[in-house]
């Protein structure tokens, strides 16, 4: 299906590396994009992001990764809204094959690193305008934020084979304090785990 398109990229540019990948995803994903959407969660403010991207938005704390993309999200206004980490690049296809009609679709991850079964990728997602199940829940602020969307809209997911990607698995977390990040994922867990499980025993 043919429709307009907003990218959303979220980003804590705290380095001049990853400034550099940041704006090279962005470069790739400007391409296609009717809508270049860039949400900066704290870091340094950057000339280069704010001059390709159609929407910069600066926020001065860092107030985590889900909060970053919803948004993002918020302020997106084309047909369908592709959800991409800045660590991210299409290799393959055409990503106009992510646009169906009232289902939430991820391309196929290319790589080492696969899961079995059709999952939402949290790295790569696309959300049409018509679909309303929320955004990403908050409460998860950096984990586990795209399992629970993905339990609330398994039912209209699908997996799009003939559009691949390739996730630079730690690009942006590298120079990131890791006993942090290490805390945030088990608190995540812990609130992801308590949420489903109330969800299940109700």
């Amino acid at each position: 299906m043919q429709g307009s398109i907003s990218v959303v990229i979220p980003v804590f540019t705290y380095t001049e590396q990853l400034e550099v990948m940041e704006y090279n995803a962005a470069l790739t994903y400007k391409e296609f994009a009717d809508e270049l959407i860039i949400v900066e969660d704290g870091g340094r403010k950057s000339a280069a992001l704010l001059d390709i991207a159609d929407v910069y938005v600066y926020r001065d704390e860092n107030l985590g990764f889900t909060s970053n993309i919803n948004m993002g999200w918020k302020v997106a206004t084309k047909d369908f809204v592709f959800i991409v980490n800045s660590d991210t690049f299409i290799e393959s296809g055409d990503p106009h094959d992510l646009c169906i009609e009232d289902t939430v679709t991820s391309p196929l991850m290319l790589g080492p690193v696969q899961r079995v079964g059709e999952f939402l990728n949290g790295a790569f997602f696309v959300v049409p305008r018509t679909v309303q199940r929320g955004m990403l829940d908050e409460t998860l602020k950096m984990y586990y934020s795209d399992d629970d969307y993905h339990n609330r809209v398994k039912d209209i997911f699908q997996q799009v084979n003939s559009v691949g990607f390739r996730h630079i698995y730690g690009a942006t977390t590298k120079e990131v304090d890791h006993w942090a990040l290490e805390e945030h994922k088990k608190q995540d867990k812990e609130t992801y785990l308590k949420k489903w499980e109330n969800k299940h025993g109700a």
